[in-house]
């Protein structure tokens, strides 16, 4: 008895890019374009019998999704391409804290400002905390172009790097400035904020990029009180406080920075506080004053001298010396320099008073 075979057709179309009307499908039909590969499928009204919609199904669905929601988390393992994209996430809506995007490249343990090479990255210091420029190259460790990414970098972002297998070697930046084009690389300017302990990546290890926009991340303030500072600013690039003076007795407004957590003055001396693990920042108010005093018995010679050196030196020279002591001795100082003077007793009896000096830079105060 001969075997029968039964071959059944899906409505077909081998014209690319042909879709199926609404009226050429009836509930629960398919239909298949040879030519792309596509299926299709009717949907039904709420009656669950008439067609009012086509729709692609399958595993290619996602290359010619056309608008829709998707809720919950999407992974994309390739190249994720958009008609407009918008680097800074300015025309984007409903997203609480920032932009984030995820890169990979290998580490080099060069320091050379010049082009890591391709799909490389390098830094330009081997001490973690002493990382102010990170050069990478326009191709990433899979091979993709990303000069238009990098072009886009710019102050107000953060920058995570950790080695891939490996969240020991972790380092946290805030980007400090626009990223600089080389030609082929890129220059981004930061400054350091943390690290994890376990050192630098090791070389040629692939290193995952986080890059988040920072802009929304809170910031604190500190206040005190202080007869000239009314406010200031610090500069997160040249790591500089700037005080605000007036001549009348005011309370410091307060100085806010993403890291600054508070201020404190004790005998002319501001002390800034920060949180990302640097020691704490100080600024003299006023002109710059160093008091000490020496014991008569350090004097040595014919006449009697002693050296003063101070623990940091004046910006110059230029300062003004007074002192002052007992044993009926005339002082004076001689061999001025940055870093300290000798004092002179003018006599060459033996003493054992105390001899006191003050040493104040040059200028005027308010």
């Amino acid at each position: 008895m001969p075997t029968r075979q039964n071959i059944f057709k899906l409505k077909r179309s081998n014209v690319s890019g042909k879709i199926p009307t609404i009226s050429g499908l009836t509930v629960g039909e398919l239909a298949i374009n040879t030519q792309d590969g596509f299926l299709y499928t009717s949907i039904a009204d709420i009656g669950g019998t008439t067609t009012v919609s086509i729709r692609q199904i399958g595993w290619d669905r996602l290359s010619t999704l056309s608008g829709g929601t998707v809720n919950g988390p999407v992974s994309i393992n390739n190249i994720l391409s958009a008609t407009t994209y918008y680097g800074d996430g300015s025309n984007l809506t409903g997203v609480s804290n920032g932009i984030t995007l995820t890169i990979e490249w290998k580490f080099s343990t060069s320091t050379s400002n010049s082009d890591p090479g391709s799909g490389n990255f390098r830094y330009n210091n081997t001490i973690p905390s002493g990382v102010t420029e990170i050069y990478v190259d326009n191709i990433t460790n899979n091979g993709v172009d990303l000069q238009t990414i990098l072009s886009k970098i710019k102050s107000g972002f953060d920058l995570y790097i950790q080695q891939k297998d490996d969240s020991t070697k972790a380092f946290l930046f805030n980007i400090t400035n626009n990223s600089i084009n080389n030609s082929g690389w890129y220059t981004i300017p930061v400054s350091y904020i943390s690290n994890g302990t376990g050192g630098l990546p090791q070389n040629n290890r692939a290193c995952t990029f986080v890059l988040f926009n920072s802009s929304t991340g809170g910031s604190s303030s500190g206040s005190t009180t202080d007869n000239f500072v009314t406010g200031g600013t610090f500069n997160q690039t040249t790591r500089n406080l700037t005080l605000n003076r007036t001549n009348g007795s005011v309370i410091v407004t307060g100085i806010t920075d993403t890291y600054v957590t508070g201020l404190t003055v004790s005998n002319s001396v501001l002390t800034l506080s920060q949180n990302n693990g640097q020691s704490g920042l100080t600024a003299t108010i006023g002109l710059k004053t160093k008091v000490g005093y020496l014991s008569g018995g350090t004097f040595t010679n014919n006449p009697k001298t002693a050296s003063v050196t101070f623990t940091s030196n004046f910006s110059d020279s230029n300062y003004a010396i007074f002192l002052t002591g007992g044993a009926n001795r005339t002082y004076t100082y001689e061999n001025q320099s940055l870093s300290g003077f000798t004092i002179n007793a003018n006599a060459n009896p033996v003493f054992t008073q105390n001899v006191y000096w003050q040493a104040i830079g040059l200028g005027e105060t308010l």
